[in-house]
């Protein structure tokens, strides 16, 4: 039977709002690539134009509202930024996340297809990119993109206070105009001007302050980090930073009162530092070792008609450079890549696929503390 009907559109408990796949590369300008070689290194000022619906095993669907992807910049030349938009539209002011010439680093974009189901990435600084398809949003969804829009920039004012906690508005400001019963929202957030190595956690203003984060601010380094969170009974989002820095939070998206996703107050479910006082679950993980994270039946309660989980997945004190890649168990290991480890503490949000017995495996190329923290669950 029907059990409610929003904007003309049919929907059950059972409709997604984000479908999660196995995740699948489709760009590898690397020239050594063993994956997906699909072009020589793009150059500084360049926008390249990614097929996304139908290429793959994902098989994204031409009408997707958006598609989740995982960029990574490899062997930049000099620092900079990206920023993907469909292809169909002016490029946007606000940026997805910055390349460093030091390091591998990576983000993950709710990126809006154009009509011909591509995205366009821009690069003002010459970089190699990788592009993964971690999940994407159906046509039936009720999630909407939003052009990149900034809601706070702490630059036009005063840093962040060490141990503060900052109120942002989300609702009836900006273009977006979001609607004061808005259930949730997705955005970027991008820390720099940090006075020591810290992290910000993310959360509605209606709860504490969780013990979970978001991202790892660095000195000397600018660090972004996708997320979702809850907004708070009056439209509002708030920050906490346990040291002194300049944050700012782009909008990219909304979840409205009537979306299926459940957005929950962030949860730690693994951290392998036996000096945590969290939730210690084991010792740090080896090389090569893949962890089988039990995701439904923890203190969040995830249902068991939830097909995806939203994670924040942090790699700290690897003893190599490497990467973290999160994925279904059961399923074989795949080519991609969800995290870079390059000696600092790097956080990004994953959206996963549950696997066999209602668990995500978590593999590390090196040695490395892992922490994973739960943000969400979808049908």
């Amino acid at each position: 039977h029907l059990d409610s009907v929003t904007n003309g559109t049919e929907r059950t408990p059972r409709v997604p709002e984000i479908v999660s796949v196995v995740p699948d590369r489709i760009l590898d300008t690397r020239p050594d690539s063993a994956v997906n070689f699909t072009g020589s290194k793009p150059a500084a000022g360049s926008t390249l134009t990614v097929p996304v619906a139908g290429v793959g095993s994902a098989r994204v669907p031409d009408d997707a509202k958006a598609v989740y992807l995982n960029v990574t910049a490899a062997r930049t030349e000099t620092r900079g930024y990206i920023t993907v938009f469909p292809c169909d539209e002016d490029r946007p002011e606000a940026s997805s996340f910055n390349p460093d010439p030091i390091r591998t680093t990576a983000g993950l974009i709710p990126a809006v297809l154009d009509a011909d189901g591509n995205v366009c990435i821009y690069t003002n600084s010459s970089t190699d990119l990788i592009v993964d398809v971690n999940a994407f949003v159906p046509s039936t969804s009720d999630y909407t993109p939003v052009v990149p829009e900034r809601l706070f920039d702490s630059r036009q004012s005063t840093p962040i206070a060490a141990g503060s906690e900052t109120v942002i508005d989300v609702t009836g400001v900006g273009s977006a105009d979001l609607a004061d019963d808005t259930k949730a929202v997705a955005v970027a957030v991008t820390s720099l001007r940090t006075d020591a190595n810290g992290y910000v956690t993310i959360y509605s203003c209606d709860d504490d302050a969780p013990t979970a984060s978001n991202l790892n601010t660095s000195v000397g380094e600018r660090r972004a980090n996708l997320t979702t969170t809850a907004v708070s009974g009056d439209g509002t989002i708030c920050v906490f930073s346990n040291r002194s820095t300049d944050l700012l939070v782009d909008l990219v998206g909304a979840f409205p009162a009537s979306s299926a996703y459940v957005p929950t107050t962030p949860e730690r479910l693994l951290d392998t530092r036996a000096s945590s006082r969290v939730n210690y679950t084991g010792a740090k993980p080896i090389a090569g070792q893949i962890i089988e994270l039990q995701v439904r039946g923890a203190g969040t309660d995830v249902p068991r008609d939830a097909g995806t989980v939203v994670l924040n997945v942090t790699g700290l004190q690897a003893d190599g450079r490497g990467f973290v890649a999160a994925f279904p168990c059961g399923e074989p290991r795949p080519t991609t890549s969800n995290l870079n480890l390059t000696g600092l503490t790097t956080a990004a949000m994953v959206v996963a696929k549950f696997g066999d017995n209602d668990r995500v495996c978590i593999y590390t190329g090196p040695s490395a503390h892992v922490l994973v923290d739960i943000m969400g669950h979808s049908p």
